[in-house]
Order: C-alpha cells, then structure tokens, then sequence
C-alpha cells in the first residue's frame, strides 16, 4: 500500500505540472506564460484512487489513515463540487458515507451526515443509476427502524450468557466511555475492574462499583433501546 500511495502521489504531482506549468517554471514566473488549472476529471480520479487505499488501510477508529481517508473524500467532494462534476461528487460521497458507516456506525452525528450525503446521491438526476442504486440500498440498511432492531436484539442477546441470566435489570450492565461509546459489564452490572474503550482508547469501567470519571450509563441511541430518557 506504501507504494501503491506513492505511485498515486507522483501521479498526482503529474497532473498538477501539466506541460505548460513546466514552461511557467522554466520561465522563472514569466507573466508572458498562460498556465491553465490541472485537469478536473484525471485530478479526480487519481484523489479516489488515493482515498480508497487510505481507507483500505484504515485498522481503527481515528487512526491517520482514518483521518486521512475522510479528509480525502471531503477534498474530491469539494473539487468535484466545485467543477460541477456531479458524478464523481456521488461517487465520493457514497465511498465516504460507506467508510463511515464501517468505522462510526455507533455515532448518532455520524448517521445523520451519512444519511445527508446518501440523500443528496439520490436526488442527483445525473449520478449513475448504479451509484444512486447502491446509495439507496445503504439508506434502507442504515435506516433508524432497522438499525434499531438489530442493536435490540444484540442487547437482548447479551443479557443472556449460556443459560445464566445476569442480575439487576437489563438496562444496568450498559454504560458509555467519555467519548460516548456504548460497553456492557457482566455479572451484577458494577465496575469491578478498568480497561480501555476499544474505539477510543479511554478509561473505561471502574472500581468497587464506582465508573471512573466520564464514564456513565448509555444514553444517546443505545440507551433510548434501554428504556432511558
């Protein structure tokens, strides 16, 4: 991947000299010397093909190339929106609602921007029938109602470990680190013992029942499932 990126950054710095750019150079500034803007369409190729492997690349949440590959994606969106190049602006958005669903699908904020992108994919007349299909299809996977469904039955499932129902009610073996990450905590449901959020890398759990500071009970979506307010 290394050297994939590297291929596509010289390939970019390519498109960006264009001939008449060297000329420019060679003639030290030369006010004589007309130097047309790089070429959109090649342009924003080449920022999707570096935004995808970023992203391929990506192992965890907030990492740098998860930071990376969303900034990439952004950047295509602005050009191509700026270009008028509605297709390619729908191709990038539909890569960066996916990426996003894949790493933050836990964030409420986070939904509602990938939503936001989907939508505007789908009301884009001249976006591919295959990018506007595949933009819909993640709509429907994403959507409150199912997505709602599927954490419940999760939760539900959880309460339950080989035959032993945990005590205390369902809602209390669920908390959120300071970053709002949702965890469960076995047996009674008390912070017994700390370890670190595995999104955020956070202080999470506690001691002799008490949550270490930030930590509380889920709220936000997982706790709405829960019965919380």
């Amino acid at each position: 991947q290394k050297r994939t990126l590297k291929n596509i950054d010289q390939l970019i710095k390519t498109i960006e000299k264009s001939p008449m750019r060297l000329v420019f150079e060679a003639c030290e500034g030369s006010h004589d010397v007309d130097v047309p803007s790089p070429p959109t369409l090649p342009m924003l190729q080449a920022l999707f093909m570096k935004g995808s492997t970023i992203a391929s690349a990506t192992k965890e949440v907030g990492d740098t190339h998860h930071r990376k590959a969303k900034k990439c994606f952004n950047a295509i969106i602005d050009l191509a929106a700026e270009s008028q190049s509605h297709n390619m602006n729908a191709k990038a958005r539909l890569a960066l609602a996916s990426f996003l669903f894949k790493w933050e699908s836990d964030s409420e904020q986070v939904i509602r921007e990938s939503h936001k992108l989907l939508r505007w994919i789908v009301s884009c007349r001249v976006a591919s029938d295959d990018v506007r299909d595949q933009a819909n299809q993640l709509l429907k996977q994403t959507s409150p109602e199912k997505r709602r469904k599927e954490v419940e039955s999760v939760l539900r499932a959880m309460n339950q470990v080989e035959g032993y129902d945990y005590g205390a009610s369902w809602s209390d073996h669920w908390y959120e680190c300071p970053n709002g990450h949702p965890y469960f905590i076995g047996e009674c449901g008390g912070a017994m013992e700390q370890s670190r959020c595995v999104e955020c890398g956070e202080t999470v759990g506690g001691q002799s029942h008490r949550l270490h500071s930030g930590n509380r009970t889920a709220q936000g979506f997982f706790g709405s499932i829960l019965g919380r307010r």
